[in-house]
């Protein structure tokens, strides 16, 4: 379009409010609004895609390869509300291994958390105790559930596949989170296939501990302490 003669520039605009994520691409040439309306509704139908059982996602805003979910309240995750962003997922011809554990961790509860609590207490406790008395934060866990008190859950799970050829392959839901022990490193949460949480400890962008150390004989192990 012109105005008073001068090019308008196309502008990018995204609205998640409405599951749409709008194109509009400025490539210097001066073109009818019919056209760009036109372009505006190809890149939309382009950009979304339905995931059962979660429904729309679209293109991440920020990185080219990744694609986000609405927000949806995680039953799991003690109702916090999340999005997920997948990484790997429209390339991928097995899609129905994402839909299996999706739907495995709606269905999951609480009891997921519970069952790794030992695990983010341990973790908890070693980094604290490499505090000096006067840095020490003000961390008091009585009992195991009291941990969660001192996390702050993240606003997205990544998820993606894991296919290194051994029995830790699958789909992985990671969720970093920020706790109160490690402002730095943080806690990272990671669930293999929707059913279980396989991997507590410090956010280092691997999936198991057997890949963040190279070293099969940390296979299945969800802490690696640091005092081992």
């Amino acid at each position: 379009m012109t105005a008073m003669g001068r090019m308008l520039p196309v502008v990018t605009l995204r609205d998640f409010s409405n599951s749409a994520t709008w194109y509009a691409v400025s490539n210097g040439q001066d073109r009818p609004q019919a056209v760009i309306d036109m372009t505006i509704d190809r890149k939309l139908q382009e950009s979304i895609v339905n995931v059962p059982p979660i429904g729309p996602i679209a293109a991440h805003p920020d990185v080219n390869e990744w694609f986000i979910s609405e927000p949806h309240q995680i039953k799991c995750l003690l109702g916090h509300v999340v999005q997920f962003v997948f990484d790997g997922y429209i390339d991928d011809d097995r899609k129905a291994d994402y839909h299996r554990a999706l739907q495995n961790l709606i269905d999951l509860d609480s009891s997921v958390l519970a069952a790794v609590e030992p695990y983010v207490t341990q973790y908890c406790n070693e980094t604290l105790d490499l505090y000096d008395d006067q840095d020490r934060p003000h961390v008091s866990i009585q009992q195991p559930s009291d941990v969660w008190k001192y996390v702050q859950f993240g606003t997205e799970v990544h998820i993606s596949r894991r296919a290194h050829g051994d029995d830790e392959d699958g789909i992985y839901f990671s969720l970093e989170c920020n706790c109160d022990w490690e402002p730095e490193h943080g806690l990272v949460l990671v669930l293999r296939d929707g059913l279980e949480v396989t991997k507590v400890g410090p956010y280092d962008g691997h999936l198991t501990n057997s890949d963040a150390y190279a070293d099969p004989n940390l296979k299945n192990v969800i802490f690696k302490s640091f005092c081992a």
